[in-house]
């Protein structure tokens, strides 16, 4: 991520990871082949307009999580050979995501503005603050 560059998996990085003798026993067209189906297997990559990437450690084990976001390159639709519930439950937890993602950027940019007003000394509502009204809310 930032700056860093991925190891690129490629076909020749998978054949360079087989045995020795049993690559030297492939012709030149074998070669030619299995290269041609692991390109295809591993599809292009696409540039990402979002490309997240972290680990979250915990007592017990660590997760991870990854968000990318990007055209989609692949060769075929994935989700053609799946069910129906779960092709809903995918966009009904898709539509979930980015409305909190949307909420929590208008959020963000709310306070950006909040803060703002504050430090340019701007009054909207003279004696009524965001601290007042969190104190009688909660």
């Amino acid at each position: 991520m930032f700056g860093k560059h991925r190891f690129k998996r490629d076909a020749d990085y998978f054949l360079s990871r087989m045995d020795e003798d049993i690559l030297r026993s492939f012709n030149i067209r074998q070669i030619w082949e299995i290269k041609k189906a692991i390109n295809y297997a591993t599809g292009r990559p696409s540039r990402k307009i979002i490309d997240l990437r972290f680990t979250i450690p915990l007592i017990i084990s660590r997760y991870y999580f990854v968000l990318f976001v990007g055209r989609d390159l692949r060769h075929e639709r994935r989700y053609s050979d799946l069910p129906g519930p779960v092709r809903t439950a995918n966009v009904v937890f898709g539509t979930f995501l980015l409305v909190c993602l949307l909420s929590c950027a208008i959020v963000i940019l709310l306070l950006f503005l909040y803060f703002a007003k504050c430090a340019l000394g701007i009054d909207i509502f003279p004696n009524i603050h965001l601290s007042d009204l969190l104190h009688i809310f909660f």
